[in-house]
C-alpha cells in the first residue's frame, strides 16, 4: 500500500467510515481487477484536459524584452503591474495549450532536464 501525502490525509478524515472502507478496499485492489471498460481508448490529448480546481502551478521569475507595443497593449487592459504580469501567463499558457501536445511535452522534458 502506498504512503499517503499530508493533503491527502487532511480530505480523507472529512469522509464518512463507509467512504474510506471504499477507497481503502480500491487501493488494495490488483490492477488486474479494476474494470478499465468505461474508459475512452486511445491517447489523451493533455491540451483538453480541464485542470483541477486546486491546481496551483510552480511559478520562476524572469526578464523578458516586450515590442513595445505589446506592453502597451497590456498596459491598457491590465493598468495594475501584477495584474498585467498574470494576464500575459495567461495568454502564454493559452498560446502552449493551443499548440498541441508536442509543444507542451517538449517544454515540460526541458523544465524536467533542469530540475532533476
Amino acid at each position: 500500500m502506498r504512503e499517503k501525502r499530508v493533503d491527502e490525509v487532511k480530505v480523507i478524515s472529512e469522509l464518512t467510515e463507509q467512504q474510506k472502507a471504499e477507497l481503502d478496499a480500491l487501493a488494495e485492489m490488483p490492477d488486474e481487477e479494476i474494470d478499465f471498460s468505461d474508459i475512452p481508448e486511445g491517447p489523451l490529448n493533455p491540451a483538453k484536459i480541464k485542470r483541477a480546481m486546486f491546481y496551483i502551478p510552480i511559478k520562476h521569475e524572469i526578464t523578458l524584452t516586450l515590442d513595445e507595443y505589446v506592453v502597451n497593449w497590456f498596459e491598457k487592459w491590465e493598468p495594475d503591474d501584477k495584474a498585467r504580469r498574470e494576464a500575459i501567463n495567461r495568454v502564454l499558457v493559452a498560446y502552449i495549450e493551443n499548440q498541441g501536445t508536442s509543444s507542451k511535452k517538449g517544454a515540460k522534458e526541458s523544465a524536467d532536464s533542469k530540475t532533476g
